[in-house]
């Protein structure tokens, strides 16, 4: 990430500022009484995408977001990223996700 930010530094507070944008929005989902769990699902992929051009991810984290989405199971990197925790978020809460640990 230091990298990319001496690099590109105005892509870097232009995807700091997205990343904060998509935060607030799923924060306001979270707090609406008619909660949209498919808006927030799609606000969980749209930050790991995020994520993974600001360079905090890494190729197993990578690989997991690949396979929980080809099972239709949302995930992000949480944490300080590079390797640390996956948060996955299925589609369906009574999807059967034994995929995923093959």
């Amino acid at each position: 990430m230091a990298k990319f930010k001496a690099e590109k530094p105005d892509d870097f507070q232009e995807l700091i500022k997205v990343i904060s944008d998509v935060s607030s929005e799923m924060i306001e989902l979270i707090q609406e009484s008619n909660l949209d769990k498919y808006a927030i699902l799609d606000y969980v992929s749209m930050n790991q995408q995020y994520l993974q051009e600001l360079g905090v991810s890494s190729p197993e984290i990578d690989d997991i977001v690949a396979i929980c989405m080809e099972n239709e199971v949302h995930a992000k990197l949480t944490g300080a990223g590079g390797g640390g925790c996956v948060l996955c978020l299925p589609k369906q809460p009574d999807s059967d996700l034994t995929a995923l640990f093959k």
